[in-house]
């Protein structure tokens, strides 16, 4: 094929390459602070679009003599060499991310930094032996005589990406595995094609269709599926879940015998919790995590995210006046009660999401964002989501409902006592997103005014 064509023809390709990834992108930079997964993929895109604009720029570059192009030439193609691992081992970090809870095995990554500083080695080598590549006088890149020895990197690094991928099949979604397979597939059959037809940028072209298949599957199903309301599960998780829901409730109910908080407390915690999960998703947080089951999971646990209570005497949990340190004491220990009495009801049952959200709820629910909250003293993001979540809520509806030891505050007053304490107490992020959702915080609390 003409040389001038395949110049042509590669930087076409390559621009969009790049506009794939800057769409990516994009998509997902919402999210990055909150969501591992999508960080890993974000630099994923952005390692291939580096990959891309190095290579536009190599075509650019070429043929033109003046001194400054020569050390650009160089350059670039150092750049275009050595991006090739950050494409593979970004997606390795996000395949790990997307499948948990379940675990994936440190092999492929303690097997990938050793292909990688093998690889990285030819790389820095290239520019004074032309190991990989080399440059003419005349400013043009040609590969090198051990060039393929960078292409059987390239086939091994996507074979680890292929043995992890089979290895853990098993927990990836059905419709998505497909995608993720197709990140192998599609740049070593570009390879190949690229072999016969030197010169066309197939490879980048492969990188990047296969990110936007990941993308399209991995991301923007699920939070069309969550925006939609729609809650996918199979009749049997329904039931279990259910059934789980109805036990766990019972026990929950009789907190409302022995305290002030209502009758109706717990559904109002859980209806808010959802909704303030739902908004997170919405604005792209914790999309991968805040799954349909999982916030149906969510609501279920607002049952009995207190049941630590039921092992406290009235006279502690009904005490009109402020508690002194011993029965602050006594009342910290009902986290660790509740989670103490979760773990003996499920001690010979499998954990599932209801069970282990449940648990750990229990047990964090009065952690505190800066680390001064109970009974673990966690900071930051060492507390669980679930937790964080319920912290506000349970102090929003504290707030805004009359206890034993406080009457009820208005609603415009709490939700701004709860803005004050971003970034100390609460989750800022989860703060943000709810004072989103004051229209339904409103219509959740006119649904249970009774309880007023």
């Amino acid at each position: 094929m003409n040389r001038e064509i395949t110049d042509q023809l590669s930087t076409a390709l390559d621009v969009y390459n790049c506009i794939i990834c800057l769409f990516m992108m994009l998509s997902v930079m919402g999210d990055l602070k909150k969501n591992k997964a999508n960080r890993y993929f974000f630099f994923a895109c952005l390692a291939v679009l580096i990959f891309n604009i190095a290579d536009i720029s190599n075509w650019q570059m070429e043929g033109l003599v003046p001194a400054w192009h020569v050390p650009a030439l160089h350059i670039l193609t150092f750049v275009f060499y050595m991006i090739v691992p950050f494409c593979y081992f970004f997606l390795l970090k996000y395949i790990r991310e997307y499948l948990k809870p379940h675990k994936v095995s440190n092999w492929y990554f303690n097997l990938s930094y050793v292909i990688s500083g093998l690889y990285f080695m030819g790389v820095i080598a290239s520019p004074f032996s032309g190991f990989y590549y080399y440059i003419t006088p005349g400013n043009m890149y040609r590969r090198g005589q051990y060039n393929c020895i960078s292409t059987i990197f390239f086939g091994v690094f996507f074979l680890v990406t292929l043995i992890m991928i089979i290895a853990n099949r098993k927990y990836f979604p059905r419709k998505s595995i497909f995608a993720f397979l197709s990140y192998v597939a599609f740049p070593i059959t570009c390879q190949i094609i690229q072999i016969k037809f030197y010169g066309l940028s197939l490879v980048n072209l492969g990188l990047s269709c296969s990110l936007l298949l990941i993308f399209i599957n991995a991301h923007h199903d699920l939070k069309i599926t969550l925006n939609k309301n729609e809650r996918k599960q199979f009749d049997y998780e329904l039931h279990v879940l259910e059934m789980q829901g109805h036990v766990l409730a019972r026990f929950g109910d009789l907190l409302k015998f022995r305290t002030f908080e209502g009758g109706r407390h717990s559904e109002r915690v859980g209806e808010l919790v959802e909704s303030l999960a739902r908004q997170c998703v919405k604005d792209g947080f914790f999309t991968d995590l805040f799954t349909a089951e999982y916030l149906s999971a969510l609501r279920v646990t607002a049952s009995f995210y207190d049941i630590g209570k039921i092992a406290l005497p009235d006279n502690l949990i009904n005490k009109p006046e402020k508690l002194d340190d011993y029965e602050y004491q006594l009342m910290v220990q009902h986290t660790k009660k509740g989670r103490e009495f979760l773990e003996e009801i499920y001690r010979d049952y499998k954990e599932d999401i209801v069970i282990k959200l449940a648990k750990e709820v229990a047990l964090f629910h009065h952690e505190r964002w800066n680390g001064t909250g109970y009974p673990a003293g966690l900071h930051g993001e060492e507390i669980p989501v679930s937790a964080r979540l319920f912290s506000i809520i349970d102090v929003f509806d504290a707030l805004v409902y009359k206890r034993c030891y406080k009457e009820a505050m208005f609603i415009d007053d709490a939700i701004e006592l709860i803005k004050n304490a971003s970034g100390t107490q609460f989750d800022p992020i989860l703060v943000k997103e709810f004072l989103l959702i004051k229209t339904d915080i409103m219509r959740i609390l006119t649904k249970y005014e009774e309880g007023r």
